[in-house]
Formats: structure tokens, sequence, C-alpha cells
């Protein structure tokens, strides 16, 4: 008896702390986002504000950790909307699978590191970039971001961390759901809306301002745009699951009406 209850709190344990540790690793990307945000402020803010950016001997470290980060959170977004379009989910099982996972996750984390300090000392001094996107805009980049991130967390750090854990895939309960939807939108106010709309808004105020902006920042804005297109690519197919619904609904009432005028 007491070896069974035992072994009931150690896979109580071993349940919360797969919880903890998914929500967290989820939440990377969107860590992971906000820090390439705020290099991609790096070049802007040297031009315009020379004597409160970091130091120049930053620069390098800071295109390294740039191209690190932007192509990491493309290939994850690009896999996000593949997924949204053709309604597919790429889950990793398999030994290459989940070495890929592996992979992925440790070079985000080494790029979040990497650019923590020089991303904190640029937004020290980040001042207003212009006018705020509009309330559709921001709506569309926060469901196109959720939806990346669910993506992010099924395909690679739930198959690592389930592996980690329990040694192999476990269903995924509404306590996960739950806590990484509640742990997204605390973000999001604490810091992602404000950090998205100035990664847009930082290439067209170089375009503005006669600046030339370099393939970072063109990146950049197209990674925000990507972004917005798989919030409005889940929209228009939620829409359409909804019609579905309506019309098999209304088909499967004729039917049942037609079935009673023959037996009448």
């Amino acid at each position: 008896m007491a070896f069974q209850w035992l072994r009931d709190l150690n896979f109580q344990f071993k349940k919360l702390f797969h919880l903890l540790t998914v929500t967290l690793l989820s939440l990377s990307l969107p860590f992971s986002f906000i820090v390439f945000c705020r290099l991609v402020r790096y070049r802007y803010l040297q031009v315009l504000l020379p004597h409160s950016t970091p130091l120049a001997s930053f620069s390098s470290v800071v295109s390294v950790d740039r191209v690190l980060l932007l192509a990491l959170i493309s290939l994850i977004a690009i896999a996000a909307l593949l997924d949204n379009l053709f309604g597919k989910s790429v889950v990793l099982t398999k030994s290459s699978g989940l070495s890929a996972a592996w992979l992925v996750l440790c070079a985000l984390h080494v790029g979040m590191a990497l650019g923590i300090d020089q991303g904190m000392a640029i937004a020290n001094d980040a001042s207003s970039l212009g006018q705020r996107r509009s309330l559709w805009y921001r709506m569309m980049f926060f469901l196109g971001f959720h939806t990346a991130m669910i993506h992010w967390s099924k395909a690679a750090v739930k198959p690592v961390v389930d592996d980690t854990v329990f040694g192999a895939p476990v269903m995924e309960s509404w306590s996960e759901r739950v806590a990484m939807a509640v742990s997204f939108g605390g973000i999001w106010w604490w810091r992602l809306r404000d950090e998205a709309e100035s990664l847009a808004m930082v290439t067209e105020s170089m375009m503005e301002l006669l600046m030339d902006p370099t393939m970072a920042e063109f990146s950049g804005l197209a990674l925000y745009y990507l972004i917005v297109a798989i919030g409005l690519i889940k929209i228009l197919r939620s829409f359409a699951s909804f019609l579905k619904f309506l019309l098999r609904d209304r088909k499967d009432k004729s039917s049942s009406q037609s079935k009673r005028i023959e037996v009448v």
C-alpha cells in the first residue's frame, strides 16, 4: 500500500514537472522573438541615438545572433503556416525527428541567451517609433503567433519532453492548453505586442527617413506579415469549418424530415 502511494505521488510529480517544462519551453519562442525584435532595432537606434546605444563592439555579436534567431523563428513560422494551410500536424516521434527537435530547441535557447544582454541594453534606449498598428493587425498577429507557438510546442517541445520524462508520447491535456494560453496572454500584454509592432515600424521608419534598410530589417518585416498571414488563415479555416458544420447540420435536418414524410 505504501509503495502504491509512493508510485502515485511520483507519477503526479512527473505530470506536474511535465506540464511546467512543456509550458516554459514553449514560451521560448515568444521570448526569442522579443529578443530578436530588440536586436533588429540596434542599427536603427545606432543611427538615430548614437550616444545612447550599446558599444560598437557588440555589433558583430548582435548581427550573428540576429541572423540565427531570424532563421529559427522563420523556420518555425513557415512550418506553422504550411501546417495551417494543409491542416496536417507534423509531430516528431521518430529518433531522427527527436534529434532534429533537440537541435532546434537548443539552437533557439543559445540564440536567446546570446541576445539577452544586448537586447536589454538596446531596449533601455528604445523610443517611440511611430503610430501603433491597427486593431485588426494586432488581432491577426496575436492569433498567428499563438498558432505558431502551438505548432512549435506540438512539433518540437512536447516530443522532447515526453521522451525525456515518460519515455513515450503523451496525449495533450486540457491543463497544458490552459497553461499555455494563459502564459502567452500574459507575455502578450507584458511585452510582445509592443515589440511586434516595433519590428514592423523599424523598416517602415527607415524607408520614410531615406535610410538604407538591411536584409535583416526587410526579413523582420516579412516575418511580421508572415505571422499576420498565419492568423488570417486560421480565421478563414475556422470560418470555413463553421460553415461546413452549419451546412451539414441543415442537410441532416432535411434528410430526417424527408424520412418522416416517407413514413407518414
